[in-house]
């Protein structure tokens, strides 16, 4: 587990580290940068914190017995390669009700027959239409997202709603 309070997991940070096994990235990290987990050849499984948005080129490219991925609902972009030759990876659970814009060959040596993408309930039409990710045969929207409104009233009256996805 990194510590809560780390903001960025630097160039290189954990590249060719043969005693990794398990990452839970913390939602205080914000940026994962380029090649951070390269080459992770016993990482296993990844988890990553809310904090972050995208994920560097090549970031956990070569990780071959990753096995599963679970993606924050606020990842936005995975860098160049970024999950390249996980040949492992049998399970990537992403929040994201958008599907997160894939940078080339991102998702490049997965097994797109065998892997399952796990995503958001209602939202399994938009990563079957997006690059990368509409590859996947085993699409599955199989994740709750509770919807609330928030209501602010001003002397009994409604002021504003404002309509929240967790």
């Amino acid at each position: 587990v990194i510590p809560d309070g780390v903001t960025e997991i630097g160039f290189s940070a954990f590249c060719k580290c043969l005693s990794l096994t398990s990452v839970t990235i913390p939602d205080s990290v914000k940026t994962i940068d380029r090649e951070a987990f390269y080459g992770c050849n016993n990482l296993k499984n990844v988890t990553i914190g809310n904090g972050v948005k995208s994920i560097g080129n090549y970031a956990f490219s070569k990780c071959s017995s990753l096995d599963s991925v679970t993606l924050s609902k606020n990842i936005k972009a995975l860098g160049i390669e970024a999950f390249a030759g996980c040949s492992d990876l049998k399970e990537i659970t992403c929040y994201a009700c958008v599907p997160p814009t894939c940078g080339e060959q991102a998702l490049n040596g997965i097994d797109i027959l065998g892997c399952q993408l796990k995503v958001p309930t209602g939202c399994m039409d938009a990563y079957k239409a997006a690059d990368q990710w509409k590859d996947f045969f085993f699409i599955e929207d199989v994740l709750e997202v509770a919807k609330y409104t928030i209501t602010y009233m001003v002397d009994n009256e409604v002021y504003k709603s404002v309509d929240y996805t967790y």
